[in-house]
């Protein structure tokens, strides 16, 4: 049963907007999150690689709102992405899903043995 029609049989026609609303209001800031942590991981990694950025990344120089200006050009990056997906509708959600969560078991792997392998190298030095 759909989530609409069980409130409405609950709560009546007028009485399931407080349920929806409520639920919309969740899933706004579900999406923040979800944009804002995947960001964060971007940035880092991004910084990782190109340390030349540093300095866009500190937030009492190129800050605004608490984010640098290269948290909020991580941040935008990833809301307009995730926003590409949502619009495309369920068959895109389903594909990136199918395409995520392998490559999420495949990363994590790949970043354990870095990790093993750092581990070998320093305690062997």
């Amino acid at each position: 049963m759909p989530y609409p029609v069980a409130c409405r049989a609950t709560f009546g026609v007028f009485g399931a907007n407080i349920p929806a609303v409520i639920r919309g209001l969740i899933a706004v800031a579900w999406y923040g999150i979800q944009a804002y942590l995947a960001s964060s991981a971007l940035v880092i990694v991004v910084l990782k690689f190109v340390p030349s950025l540093m300095p866009y990344a500190d937030v009492h120089e190129f800050g605004f709102v608490g984010l640098s200006a290269f948290g909020w050009a991580g941040f935008m990056l990833l809301w307009v992405l995730q926003a590409i997906v949502f619009w495309r509708g369920m068959e895109m959600i389903k594909k990136f899903i199918d395409f995520a969560g392998p490559a999420v078991y495949v990363v994590m792997f790949i970043l354990a043995g870095y990790r093993c392998d750092a581990r070998a190298s320093r305690t062997s030095a």
